[in-house]
C-alpha cells in the first residue's frame, strides 16, 4: 500500500500545473473591469437556456471560469434568475470576444 502511495504521489508531481492554478478569478477580473459579461437566457428550463458573452476588456489575454453555482441575478422580476450548473472554463486574447 505505501508503494502505491508513492507512486500516486509521484504521478501526481509529474503532471502539468492545472489551469485552476494560472487562472484568475472571475470576480477579481470584474472588480478590476477587465472583463465585461452580458448573460441571456435563451429560454427553456432545460439544457442549454443561458449564453453569457463575455470581452476581454484588458491589455493582457486572460484565463478564468464562470464556476458552477454562479447565479445570474435577472434586472427584472418577470424574468428568472439564471445558475450556472458547469464550470465553463474561458481564455481570451486582449479585446476578444
Amino acid at each position: 500500500m505505501r508503494t502505491l502511495t508513492i507512486a500516486i504521489l509521484i504521478l501526481a508531481a509529474s503532471l502539468p500545473p492545472s489551469f485552476a492554478a494560472n487562472a484568475t478569478s472571475l470576480v477579481e477580473l470584474l472588480e478590476q473591469g477587465k472583463v465585461k459579461l452580458q448573460p441571456v437566457g435563451l429560454g427553456g428550463h432545460s439544457g442549454d437556456c443561458l449564453r453569457v458573452d463575455v470581452h476581454n476588456a484588458s491589455s493582457t489575454a486572460i484565463s478564468t471560469s464562470i464556476p458552477p453555482g454562479w447565479i445570474f441575478v435577472s434586472e427584472s422580476n418577470s424574468v428568472q434568475d439564471l445558475l450556472v450548473v458547469r464550470e465553463e472554463v474561458l481564455a481570451l486574447q486582449p479585446g476578444a470576444n
